[in-house]
């Protein structure tokens, strides 16, 4: 049984980059200089994932997981701002007005850090194409099904250029199939369209995917993510609990475990970590489980997120001692 630990969500900006952020917006720094800034950060950030088992992406550039989507894509402008599912978050609605070409301008292949070039345990965030479609305002399509096949195969399209840029594992982000199941549960119709953009979307060849679901609880929807064609699940295990797990095989899967709460400051105990991947990884047979935070560590601000990022180290040292 592999076992392993890492993030899986946007790094945190530091008090410097946000300082820089600022003055550039008031033409008291340059582009280069922020750039500069960012550079600098995502060195440090890469730096500080040292000892674990995948070296995240910290994306450093964009403001939300749905910004370069907006921004770089023909017929997509950003809209109305948006709280991000009730945090102290926010994001620009996507407004995607006409139908998506089926190749684009790659725009998160080409908002890689460059610093993460050459990093052979090296894996990005995309957002799943349902959420995208969930989260954005849609028109140029006859159908939802039309749309979310559109949205689909332009993912797919970035996710294939990602894999060129040299990274391997692709983390596709589901917050909210998890979000509006725990509010009403999923409906038939969400069900379908969930299908029908993962049956375009993978497989992702030369990769290895994962499906990361947070903001809710997905213990009666774990079959269905079973079955979406990724080689991982990813749970919120702060929504979601341990004995519905128990209840499933996992044969073939890799678990992404989010035990590590990325909405709180409080310091988990590495071993009681450890011993609930081992528990998990017995009774349900993946082919490997990591444990992560169950969201990205953007809420709990720099100080908060290195702490956490020494949990995981520590509890990696538990996993494999």
């Amino acid at each position: 049984m592999l076992f392993g630990a890492h993030l899986v969500g946007d790094f945190p900006q530091s008090q410097e980059l946000y300082e820089m952020r600022n003055a550039a917006k008031r033409g008291r720094a340059t582009k280069s200089e922020l750039e500069a800034r960012i550079s600098e950060d995502t060195k440090q950030a890469i730096a500080s994932q040292k000892g674990l088992s995948f070296t995240l992406d910290p994306s450093l550039e964009r403001y939300s997981i749905l910004e370069p989507f907006a921004i770089r894509t023909y017929g997509v402008s950003q809209g109305l701002q948006e709280n991000w599912f009730n945090n102290n978050l926010f994001f620009r609605q996507p407004v995607i007005e006409r139908t998506l070409p089926p190749i684009s301008r790659f725009p998160y292949a080409s908002s890689v850090s460059p610093e993460m070039f050459g990093i052979t345990n090296s894996m990005a965030l995309l957002p799943s194409p349902f959420t995208l479609w969930a989260l954005s305002s849609v028109s140029g399509y006859e159908s939802d099904e039309e749309a979310i096949n559109g949205i689909a195969q332009l993912i797919r399209s970035d996710a294939e250029g990602i894999v060129a840029n040299g990274i391997r594992r692709i983390q596709f982000d589901e917050p909210v199939f998890a979000y509006k199941n725990g509010i009403e549960s999923l409906s038939d119709k969400d069900r379908e369209l969930i299908n029908i953009a993962y049956s375009a979307l993978l497989p992702i060849e030369g990769a290895t995917t994962i499906v990361h679901t947070y903001f809710g609880p997905v213990d009666s929807e774990l079959g269905l993510l079973s079955s979406l064609g990724t080689d991982g699940i990813g749970i919120d295990m702060t929504e979601t609990s341990i004995k519905s797990l128990l209840k499933h095989d996992f044969s073939g899967k890799e678990l992404q475990l989010g035990l590590i709460d990325a909405r709180s400051t409080l310091i988990e105990n590495p071993l009681l970590l450890s011993e609930s991947a081992y528990r998990l990884a017995e009774k349900t047979n993946p082919s490997a489980v990591y444990i992560t935070p169950n969201s990205s560590t953007e809420l709990i601000g720099l100080t908060h997120t290195l702490e956490k990022i020494k949990i995981l180290n520590a509890a990696l040292g538990e996993l494999n001692g």
